[in-house]
């Protein structure tokens, strides 16, 4: 039951009413008697009274006041109910008007004519007299239905117009809606306002308040209006104002709302008004609407002014959220600033932007990244790797889950987009190898002794990379974008506040935009994330809406009623969306926003589009004709006529529109979901007392209740978002720390930050090797523990394996080992981390690779402090041999750049006691230039003579005179040895070039001393004459013709060096 004072129009209305109808009922009884009177005369003489004729006013003045309030009374109206009073008023009126009009006729003309036919003398038309005399009932009958013969005849006349129009008039009965603006509350107050209704202006003519009720504001609002024209001051902030006094409602209100069994339902929780978003460029609004926050006192920790301006501002995160959501945000806004044209490379730096920010947010859950995290991945492809680690670790917990049965489908299907993303980073993250296939270490820094990985896309990312970088070295971007934040979107939505973005167009310029579309997108996003038609009512606003639009945000306004979202968008013109985008997007957007407004002064380009949208009117047009005869002709005459023809004109033409006056503002709204004519309205400005002390403030208890509830949901907002939450995250498995750390090294930096703690990574293998028990169904475990001794014993037999290998080729390497025995990186580091606690293997100092302690012959270790090693025949090993004069560098050099098949081709070489360029590519599948490379290696540690190409070598099976014949015959004519020396320093300086390339970062490396091919080659040359001394000198005494021969592979090869 409603109170009397919103009942009290619908009281009046059916007083009004019921008035009416007695005069009619009165008036109707009255004449009926006068028409009776005509057959059966009074017994008393009939009086004049103006009763009739007052009552004539009072039924029109009842039928049109009840026809006027009855159309504002939504509870008594029926079908046709505005029609049967409107025909009902005019019948009282006539029938008031035949009592007035017969009432006479009895009282004083039957009298008169009755008196006087009584002393009338007709003479000798007697018969005539009695004709008329005879029969004075008829006669009385005649008189006194004269003015009901009259009033059939007028409504015959009258009705044959409204049935010529019947069409027009009862369409205008049907919509036809009293306006007062006196009695405007008055009506309204029988309605309990419990929808977020706002008044948006007095309109032009009758001055009544316009208004949008809450269920229409989710159609949504365009305002446009150049600068100055008042759609900020007479639209949004009076709207805004409103919506605040709805939103202290809301909160006043929230205790006992809560508390109830059905708060979580429409009628309820979907009636309030929780919050209000304004995104802006020039911080005035956003100033304004804080100061009316402030006026309302609503609790500060509700409101979250964004203002890169203000150094104390605070900062949104927004990689906060579902991991698919952001990736696209991310994408769509980083999309939007590139200025590629490229579709290859805009769609490389797309997928690869979104993967990394995957990598980000999955590679711990636990963890609230930030947008430093994700610039620290593009500033450091070390961090990428040691993410991509830690998610190979969620991916196996993942694949746990799904392998035990308890994932549902969608949980199935997101182990398989995360194992995706996981092997997306083993093809992209790669280990970065030196010029001989080893793998490339850091040699200084934070990583030192780490091995080195590349980017495979970095080439097509360069202007992904230069965006982040701008965005980063933005100290204004930094303060709102950057760090880590208690703001939640999800929170703001569903439990309310105020969230102001000013995006500081005259400070940042482009990269304004850039925030501006980070927060409308996220919060679009977080809008889509909201339960349908039980969440509250949020009204979000956007100014210079056109900056912030990307394409996908047509579908925002087009989805956005279910999730009760009011949004408001303003701008200058409509010319920027069709020039960004099309024609097409800018009318697929306006069809979305139902409730429109213009202002006067806009440019003929808008003013065309919304005259069309505002439609058309009937009007009947009168068109006069004159036609004349000229007076000196005869008969002269003058005749003037008039047409009237029903055409059909805009409601507002484009030049009425541009023609509007200050602050007038041209609306078509959507009411009860019915499109309202076109309407023009006046200023509603907000009056300062109000920015000071609004007319409704939060009570402090309410409010503390409602901010205390508020942040219970921040602080759980976070859990919610975690993208593995159907994964305990108590039984997570532990991260086991890497293998000690080498000495040198730096130990902060080798773990990465999850959850405040340092955690370290670990592999794969090593993860399924350290399953906890209590992860394991309990009757297994005797079978756990006999799988457990079976793992040890495969670990163990490997590593004997490993061992082995490692001293009978006396050479050690990560990727020697993973080639060899099909083990993982990590696996193989490991392995080679125990070798070298066993003494197996040297410590890694970063001048070289390591070296093997135990020799493949005694077997034995040695310290690593020694630089000489003895072998069986007591000769200095070439490999640790301390270093001559003349040949300190070139040792040094050439133990760094150590083939790995060095020792094969040594053995092959000693057991087939021959050897070729060619034979060397045949055997081992290397090419021509390797295969070269090798036999110089050979040649300067002594393990072979300076030979020819293509010349097989007997080593210590041929008499001595014959190896001198092919030391003589192997000898290079001066114009080859030229230009294979001139080929020789090109391959060099090269090296040297690559090898000055690959040491740039590292400060502390030696600068390194090019030398000459000459220089190279004089230790080499005279260590071979020491060795061959004897071989000369007997050459010399043997007589034989000089044989000219030459290196080349073939003859035509050997003619063009002729």
């Amino acid at each position: 039951m409603g109170t009397l004072k919103q009942r009290l129009p619908l009281f009046t209305t059916l007083t009004l009413i019921s008035g009416f109808l007695l005069s009619f009922g009165f008036g109707l009884v009255n004449y009926i008697k006068l028409l009776y009177y005509a057959f059966e005369p009074p017994s008393y003489p009939i009086e004049i009274t103006y009763i009739p004729l007052i009552l004539m006013f009072f039924s029109l003045l009842l039928g049109e006041f009840s026809f006027r309030f009855y159309s504002r009374i939504p509870t008594l109206h029926v079908k046709n109910g505005n029609l049967l009073i409107l025909i009902a008023s005019h019948i009282a009126v006539d029938i008031q008007f035949l009592w007035f009009a017969t009432a006479p006729i009895h009282a004083k003309v039957i009298p008169y004519l009755a008196d006087k036919s009584k002393h009338l003398n007709f003479g000798e038309y007697e018969a005539l007299g009695h004709v008329l005399t005879g029969n004075f009932h008829t006669l009385t009958m005649i008189f006194v239905f004269l003015p009901t013969v009259f009033m059939i005849l007028f409504t015959l006349w009258y009705s044959g117009h409204i049935v010529r129009y019947r069409e027009e008039i009862l369409q205008w009965v049907q919509k036809y809606e009293y306006k007062n603006y006196k009695l405007q509350k008055w009506f309204n107050s029988q309605e309990e306002q419990i929808y977020p209704d706002v008044e948006i202006g007095p309109h032009i003519e009758h001055k009544e308040m316009v208004r949008i009720k809450g269920k229409d504001r989710t159609l949504n609002g365009i305002i446009i209006g150049p600068i100055g024209s008042g759609k900020t001051s007479s639209l949004i902030i009076p709207m805004i104002n409103q919506d605040l006094h709805w939103m202290v409602r809301f909160i006043n209100k929230f205790e006992t709302a809560y508390k109830r069994n059905d708060y979580d339902t429409e009628v309820v929780k979907g009636t309030f008004l929780n919050g209000v978003t304004v995104i802006e460029p020039s911080n005035d609004l956003c100033q304004k609407v804080f100061k009316l926050v402030q006026a309302h006192k609503i609790p500060a920790s509700s409101v979250y002014y964004i203002d890169p301006t203000n150094p104390d501002t605070k900062n949104i995160n927004i990689l906060r959220g579902p991991v698919d959501k952001v990736a696209e945000v991310f994408a769509m806004v980083i999309q939007g600033l590139s200025e590629s044209n490229n579709a290859f490379f805009e769609q490389a730096q797309r997928n690869h932007f979104k993967q990394h920010i995957y990598l980000l947010k999955l590679h711990n859950p636990q963890k609230d990244v930030t947008f430093d995290d994700l610039i620290e991945m593009y500033d450091d492809v070390e961090r990428v790797h040691r993410m991509h680690k830690l998610l190979k670790v969620q991916v196996e917990k993942l694949y746990d889950f799904v392998q035990s049965g308890a994932a549902s489908r969608d949980q199935k299907n997101e182990y398989k987009i995360i194992k995706g993303i996981d092997e997306w980073f083993d093809n992209t993250i790669r280990e970065k190898m030196d010029f001989q296939g080893e793998p490339a270490v850091y040699k200084s820094g934070k990583y030192r002794g780490q091995p080195m990985h590349y980017d495979r896309e970095e080439e097509y990312v360069k202007g992904l990379r230069n965006i982040l970088k701008d965005l980063a070295s933005n100290v204004l971007i930094r303060r709102v974008l950057f760090g880590k934040s208690d703001f939640d979107f999800d929170v703001h939505l569903e439990q309310g506040g105020i969230l102001l973005v000013n995006t500081a167009k005259g400070e940042l310029a482009d990269l304004s935009n850039v925030l501006g579309k980070f927060v409308l997108l996220s919060m679009q996003n977080a809008v889509f994330r909201r339960e349908p038609n039980v969440s509250p009512y949020h009204h979000i606003i956007v100014d210079e809406f056109p900056d912030y639009v990307v394409r996908p945000f047509k579908e925002f306004p087009a989805q956005s009623r279910k999730y009760k979202v009011i949004l408001t968008i303003a701008s200058q013109t409509l010319s920027q969306l069709a020039l960004d985008f099309t024609e097409q997007y800018m009318f697929t957007l306006l069809g979305s926003f139902r409730n429109k407004m213009i202002f006067g002064d806009v440019t003929p380009y808008d003013a065309k589009i919304f005259s069309d949208m505002f439609g058309e009117k009937e009007e009947f047009k009168e068109a006069e004709s004159e036609q004349g005869i000229s007076p000196m002709q005869e008969n002269p005459v003058s005749r003037l006529g008039s047409t009237y023809q029903k055409t059909k004109e805009v409601v507002m033409s484009p030049g009425d529109i541009m023609a509007q006056g200050a602050f007038i503002c041209a609306v078509r709204i959507v009411q009860d979901n019915h499109v309202q004519p076109v309407q023009q309205i006046t200023s509603n400005f907000v009056s300062k007392e109000e920015f000071a002390q609004a007319i409704i403030q939060v009570d402090t208890k309410t409010g503390e209740y409602w901010e205390n509830e508020r942040l219970r949901l921040i602080n759980e907002s976070i859990e919610k978002a975690n993208p593995m939450k159907h994964v305990n995250a108590g039984n997570m498995k532990k991260i086991q720390p890497l293998p000690p750390i080498r000495e040198g090294e730096i130990e902060q930096n080798t773990s990465i930050e999850t959850n405040e703690e340092h955690q370290h990574i670990v592999s794969l293998e090593d993860y399924k090797g350290q399953k906890s028990q209590n992860e394991t169904l309990p009757n297994d475990s005797a079978a756990i523990g006999q799988q457990g001794n079976v793992d040890d014993e495969i670990e163990n037999k490997l590593y004997e394996d490993i061992k082995e290998f490692i001293i009978e080729s006396q050479q050690v390497s990560p990727s020697l080992l993973q080639r060899k025995f099909k083990i993982s990186y990590m696996k193989s580091m490991q392995y080679i981390e125990k070798l070298e606690e066993n003494l197996v293997v040297s410590s890694y100092t970063g001048n070289g690779p390591r070296k093997v302690l135990i020799s493949n012959n005694s077997s034995t270790s040695e310290e690593t402090s020694v630089n000489t090693t003895h072998s069986s025949d007591n000769s200095i090993s070439p490999e640790v041999a301390l270093p001559i004069e003349g040949e300190g560098i070139e040792q040094k050099e050439t133990s760094s750049f150590k083939d790995i098949l060095y020792d094969d081709v040594l053995s092959f070489v000693k057991e087939s006691g021959s050897i070729s360029i060619s034979v060397l590519q045949d055997t081992f599948k290397i090419s021509y230039t390797r295969a070269s490379r090798l036999i110089d290696a050979l040649q300067r540690n002594g393990e072979l003579p300076v030979i020819a190409e293509e010349t097989h070598v007997e080593i210590n099976t041929v008499p001595v005179e014959e190896m001198l014949n092919h030391t003589e015959e192997n000898k290079l004519d001066e114009d080859v040895a030229k230009v294979y020396e001139s080929i020789s320093i090109t391959v060099q300086e090269n090296l040297e070039k690559n090898r000055e390339n690959h040491s740039k970062n590292d400060e502390k490396q030696p600068e390194y001393k090019p030398m000459s091919y000459k220089e190279r080659q004089e230790p080499l040359k005279s260590q071979q004459k020491n060795k061959n001394n004897t071989s000369q000198s007997l050459l010399n005494k043997i007589e034989k013709p000089k044989q000219k021969t030459s290196n080349v592979m073939s003859k035509e090869l050997n003619n063009f060096f002729d």
